[in-house]
């Protein structure tokens, strides 16, 4: 087969085809509880808004009404003082008694009985009516109180669905994961995390299994069908850049967490070849590669399966 027709792939998941139904599950009701979410906060920005015209439209009315009521304070006192001023020109203005003569003067005067005076305390400070305004304004406070009343409320409503959509979300989404956790053991996507679990994996026999030791360089190390060479180690991140070299063609792959399968799909391989690092220290990773038993060639030219023996597991020597 000619290696310059040859295309390969770089496939990031873990093997095995999941059911479309379960792939697009958390996607869409991820979405479906986000976009209420959304909903919920935009309802609620507009109830703040609402309210914040409310109270402002409160404390103008509120100003209103204590002006007018200043304004008919001032008109009371004005006309009670007008009346004090009124009364003093009345009392100024009556007749003096007249002052009796030579011939009445001799006659003895007759006592007459004294009449009790009356105490006036002045007018009576006038009672000014409701002025129709301060009605108006008054039943127009009442209203936009009990607006403001309502608002609280909605908000209040709006606060308890937010906070019951978002604990909706985190059990859905602990649900979810637990299934495809469930889907991903079914399958059987095992991944080695030591030596021992490799050996484990390899008695299984139905994959080749490879262990490896790559230390930050330019150059190529052979592992099984690949070439490898390590760019970049961040031990703190637990990540790597990797090239791989397959019929020579190099293939680039950044940021590979540790754990993290990558899959590399061969023309003469069955399966995706599965490359796992377990282990990312200062410019050097250490994992495993596997392949499938049995390869395309193999199975055509044998007319049954075989059981070959399984290799070795093949480890750099440190």
């Amino acid at each position: 087969m000619d290696s310059k027709d040859t295309k390969y792939e770089i496939n990031d998941q873990k093997p095995g085809k999941q059911p479309e139904w379960r792939q697009w599950l958390l996607p869409a009701a991820v979405a479906v509880l986000l976009g209420t979410t959304v909903w919920s906060m935009l309802a609620l920005t507009n109830e703040r808004d609402h309210t914040a015209q409310l109270l402002k439209g409160n404390q103008e009315l509120s100003a209103s009404v204590s002006t007018i009521q200043g304004q008919m304070q001032s008109m009371a006192d004005r006309i009670y003082a007008l009346n004090n001023k009124l009364q003093t020109v009345e009392q100024s203005a009556q007749p003096k008694p007249a002052e009796p003569d030579a011939g009445t003067a001799a006659a003895p005067a007759v006592p007459k009985p004294r009449k009790r005076a009356a105490v006036r305390t002045g007018p009576p400070k006038p009672v000014i009516a409701n002025d129709p305004r301060v009605d108006q304004l008054q039943a127009r406070l009442t209203d936009q109180q009990r607006e403001l009343e309502n608002a609280k409320a909605q908000i209040e409503g709006a606060r308890t669905d937010i906070a019951g959509t978002r604990s909706d979300l985190g059990k859905t989404r602990e649900d979810l994961e637990g299934r495809l956790n469930a889907t991903r053991d079914d399958l059987g996507n095992t991944i080695a995390r030591n030596h021992d679990e490799v050996v484990e994996l390899q008695k299984r026999g139905q994959r080749n299994y490879y262990e490896f030791q790559i230390t930050k360089a330019k150059t190529f190390q052979k592992v099984g069908p690949l070439s490898l060479s390590l760019r970049k180690a961040n031990n703190k991140k637990n990540s790597f850049d990797l090239t791989m070299l397959v019929d020579d063609r190099q293939l680039q792959k950044r940021n590979i967490n540790m754990y993290e399968p990558v899959m590399i799909s061969l023309p003469d391989h069955i399966q995706p070849v599965e490359l796992v690092i377990n282990q990312v220290t200062k410019d050097q990773i250490k994992g495993y590669l596997s392949e499938p038993k049995y390869r395309k060639s193999e199975m055509a030219s044998s007319d049954g399966p075989s059981s070959p023996k399984a290799p070795a597991l093949q480890q750099r020597p440190q």
